[in-house]
């Protein structure tokens, strides 16, 4: 047996650790591109090896020409010194090829195998291979895009999700279309990149490949790499056998998400933030705000758009405000975002006068709203970098204007003020973020407007946009009553118009009951949460509470009544939340309300749900209700 300076055992056997090998890479590659008189095989260069791994040593040469009769092999690090070293014979030499394991005690790092011929005291060949030694294993568990489908033209972040050492630091590269566009050290952030996203619609691919050390001494580089600090450094001029492919997606058509922004034929101005700033409002009609400073893609805590740093933002040429006759409509301002403090404005709008209309942002540390010369401010509804939806709803009037305030669906302010119409001046300009703006990443911004034959309509889906982040494909249906006329699908059955929308809640009457779409049966548990209250609306003193709630569960197809709580009639008091639990046993469907559990048998099609006002005067004020499947009760507090 021969060692390396009598510690390394010579053996073949090579495993390298790959995640995916780049197609131009071999395990095994000649040290010369051309054909040699004396070709050196050993170990591959970039190979990354692990303690168990080895590598195999060989020569080829012509045996007429050529009398090899001494082999150097040497092990070197970074620097170049010799660590281990061998040699054979010209016996030694005939036997190859020869495996070689490595010294059972080296350290993680970069090294490199050289190997010299000599023939009669001459060397005729020599060859020089860098490969990575470690201990643990490096792998590119996945690339992800955000968003999933790229504008074209506007910006898109991708971002490595890595499994590797602890403390490691990597060297990361970036390449598209087989150009190299981005590389450095892990702890510089190279593990996430924005691109510049093609012009072209299409299918594109990037490229991530891992080195385990940065490049430095022999590297054997060229060229050079942009850090992400910007310093300029040789990079490794050979392909990673750790590496993963993905392809992105260049199109106009952006798919939406569960609880986004919409439908976009409702929105005045309308901005996504996936990457570009296209107004996708009515309004808009495809129109891109201009930049202020650099936006830069970024995403925590769940929510992806554009980091503004107190300086940066968007701009846009006109007042995105439904504005009729010269006079601003009733509309809901929604933004979602994270907040890294609570200054800064999010958004300022001024008329063709350069006269300050509508703006949004904290002052005092409240979130403060101004509209043309009124004002309405809150404390503080939201954590800092936790992501949040804020949506205000504004309603001018004769003599008064009102602010109602949610967040994440749930109305935390209800202000009025006194308010006098000022005429607008066409034009002028919407500010997001910019200088003294906001600091923290903007997902999405929109103004809400709808003119109806019923008159103007406020964003109704608050609530349920909510929802449908916290639930998801659990979610059977949610309505808070953001809006001022009943969605479609909410029957009232009454005098025509006799309830009230106001504040977010539906006043109903004494002797009048809503219905809500049928229920499907697929489900192995259904909660009902209706939120409702027993005080009285604050209009003035002209309405009573003290109205009582009644529930009743019907069959769809036939309305047979399977559920009622005629005898267990909710007299309300203050705010409180009831919930009806439906389960399948193997005796068909049940009901439970509070401790008391209700057998319904058998259901044909499908479940009606409708709530009375069994009082014989005053008023049910219901919040919201909340219907969802497969999961336990959500405990959350009252909604509005």
């Amino acid at each position: 047996m021969k060692y390396l300076k009598n510690t390394a055992k010579i053996l073949f056997f090579l495993t390298v650790f790959v995640v995916i090998a780049c197609g131009n890479v071999g395990l095994f590659l000649p040290v010369e591109n051309e054909e040699p008189a004396v070709s050196i095989t050993s170990v591959t260069k970039g190979a990354v090896l692990m303690p168990e791994d080895t590598f195999e040593v060989s020569v080829d040469f012509n045996r007429e020409e050529y009398f090899p009769d001494r082999m150097v092999i040497d092990l070197r690090d970074s620097g170049g010194e010799v660590l281990f070293s061998v040699e054979l014979d010209q016996d030694g030499i005939y036997e190859l090829p020869l495996p070689v394991a490595l010294p059972p005690d080296l350290d993680d790092g970069v090294y490199e195998v050289g190997v010299t011929v000599f023939q009669e005291g001459e060397e005729i060949a020599s060859s020089e291979a860098l490969f990575f030694f470690v201990t643990e294993e490096y792998q590119i568990r996945a690339i992800t895009a955000y968003p999933q489908i790229f504008y074209p033209g506007g910006k898109g972040l991708v971002i490595a999700d890595l499994d590797i050492p602890e403390n490691s630091n990597p060297y990361l590269r970036w390449s598209a279309e087989g150009t190299e566009i981005y590389a450095g050290p892990l702890m510089n952030g190279a593990d996430r990149l924005q691109l510049d996203v093609p012009d072209r619609e299409g299918v594109y691919s990037i490229r991530l490949e891992i080195f385990p050390f940065e490049p430095g001494g022999f590297y054997g580089g060229s060229g050079e790499s942009e850090t992400a600090e910007g310093e300029g450094v040789p990079g490794y001029d050979f392909f990673s056998f750790i590496s993963l492919e993905a392809q992105f997606f260049v199109s106009k058509t952006q798919g939406g998400s569960e609880g986004e922004l919409g439908p976009e034929r409702d929105y005045y101005s309308l901005f996504h933030f996936r990457g570009e700033a296209v107004d996708w409002g009515y309004r808009g009609t495809g129109n891109i705000a201009s930049p202020v400073g650099t936006p830069i893609l970024d995403i925590t805590r769940g929510v992806f758009g554009f980091r503004f740093d107190g300086s940066d933002g968007f701009t846009v040429d006109e007042l995105l405000l439904p504005v009729e006759d010269g006079y601003v409509q009733p509309f809901s301002y929604s933004a979602r975002f994270v907040i890294d403090a609570h200054e800064g404005i999010v958004t300022a709008m001024r008329d063709g006068r350069n006269a300050p209309v509508f703006s949004m942002g904290f002052l005092d540390g409240k979130l403060t709203a101004t509209l043309l010369g009124t004002s309405s401010s809150v404390e503080r509804l939201f954590y800092e970098e936790v992501g949040a939806e804020l949506t205000l709803t504004v309603l001018p009037g004769d003599g008064e204007i009102r602010y109602l305030w949610f967040v994440d669906g749930v109305l935390l302010g209800d202000d009025r003020a006194s308010y006098e119409p000022v005429q607008i001046a066409p034009g002028g300009l919407t500010v997001i973020g910019g200088a003294g703006g906001m600091l923290g990443i903007v997902d999405e911004l929109g103004v809400y407007y709808r003119l109806t034959d019923a008159g103007p309509e406020t964003d109704a889906d608050v609530f349920l946009r909510a929802m449908e982040r916290s639930y998801g494909d659990d979610l059977v249906f949610a309505e808070g009553f953001d809006g001022t006329v009943l969605p479609d699908q909410v029957v009232f059955s009454g005098e025509e118009e006799s309830y009230t929308l106001d504040g977010g809640s539906l006043f109903l009457p004494a002797g009048t009951s809503i219905a809500f779409p049928s229920i499907g049966l697929d489900f192995d548990s259904l909660v009902m949460e209706i939120a409702l209250s027993g005080e009285s609306r604050e209009d003035g003193g002209t309405a009573e509470a003290g109205g009582q709630a009644g529930i009743v569960l019907r069959e769809s197809s036939d309305d047979t009544p399977l559920y009622d709580l005629s005898g267990d009639v909710v007299e309300l008091q203050d705010d409180s939340i009831l919930t009806v639990t439906i389960g399948v046993t193997d005796n068909g469907f049940v009901a439970a309300h509070g401790e008391k559990t209700y057998p319904i048998g058998t259901i044909k099609d499908g479940i009606d749900l409708l709530i009375e006002n069994r009082g014989e005067n005053g008023e049910l004020e219901i919040k919201s209700l909340l219907i969802f499947k497969n999961r336990t009760q959500s405990n959350t507090e009252t909604p509005h």
